[in-house]
């Protein structure tokens, strides 16, 4: 495993462990506040990541998927939670289920934050300090978002399976639910039978990745794609250069979907051209907004 390969995956699955972790204990919050303490009392409302780590769910399948420049994601092991012990259990199970999504949503504000505050405080200088947290604040930002609409499918195992489990009648809530029962199957089929079947039914590169890629342009300010080829600002950092989807080569670099590649000023203009029709390339750029 080369250096670049290593910072990748570093820059990925560190922001991935605190999004699931912090995922889970938020249900287990909620479920807590609204009269479950199951989660408590078995020891899971902690922020200790290996109280939460599932070997694949979290390590594994994370690692391969950034190899393979996938979309990142993963999942930790569920908190337990008991609706019979909530007050009002229908309800309830829709406020619970919805507090995992919510949290990662505001994770990704914080991130977007983080992001700003290391521009500003890097006062106009690209240090490898600044340009590691830099990265991983974007990608903490792609990942919640993307965790937080993943996770509102709104099939079992989801999130968002629950919160429609919730608002059915209840003889059509009990037979919803028993799909659960094939969870594994259903992310099989969902994540790779369908795409395979026909692409226009990947629900991942259809639905969930152009609201994620929506969502994290409007928070992280990153311009349209008729935007590439602008030269950047006089006295800029530089840019990140984030591939939304297909292939896309920026300067010498041959990036797949969702890579990262950072270009200082001294190497712009660059060229940005698609390797594949489709292709998407979003540009976050880097002012000098730092104390003078």
């Amino acid at each position: 495993m080369n250096t670049d390969t290593f910072y990748q995956i570093a820059t990925w699955l560190v922001p991935l462990i605190i999004a699931i972790v912090f995922h889970e204990v938020a249900h287990g919050l909620v479920a807590r506040r609204l009269g479950d303490p199951t989660a408590a009392q078995m020891g899971r409302l902690t922020l200790n990541p290996i109280r939460h780590v599932d070997p694949f769910g979290t390590i594994i399948l994370p690692m391969l998927l950034a190899l393979a420049h996938a979309p990142i994601f993963g999942w930790a092991k569920p908190v337990p939670v008991n609706y019979q012990r909530l007050r009002n259990p229908r309800r309830d199970m829709v406020l619970v289920a919805l507090a995992g999504p919510g949290m990662n949503l505001l994770l990704a504000v914080i991130g977007t934050v983080i992001v700003g505050a290391t521009i500003w405080a890097s006062a106009g200088v690209a240090s490898p300090a600044a340009l590691f947290i830099a990265q991983n604040s974007i990608n903490f930002v792609l990942i919640n978002i993307f965790l937080a609409i993943f996770n509102l499918i709104p099939l079992p195992p989801f999130d968002g399976g629950h919160v429609v489990q919730g608002l059915l009648p209840p003889r059509a809530a009990v037979s919803f639910g028993k799909i659960g029962r094939y969870s594994l199957l259903v992310l099989i089929f969902l994540l790779l039978v369908l795409p395979m079947l026909s692409p226009s039914a990947d629900v991942v590169r259809r639905v969930v990745s152009p609201i994620v890629n929506g969502i994290a342009g409007w928070l992280l300010r990153i311009p349209p794609q008729g935007a590439l080829a602008a030269p950047s600002h006089p006295g800029s950092l530089g840019r990140f250069y984030l591939i939304a989807a297909g292939r896309a080569r920026v300067g010498g670099a041959s990036l797949a979907r969702w890579s990262t590649v950072f270009v200082s000023p001294d190497e712009e203009p660059v060229e940005v051209t698609a390797d594949a029709q489709g292709a998407e390339v979003l540009v976050l750029q880097f002012p000098r907004c730092g104390p003078q």
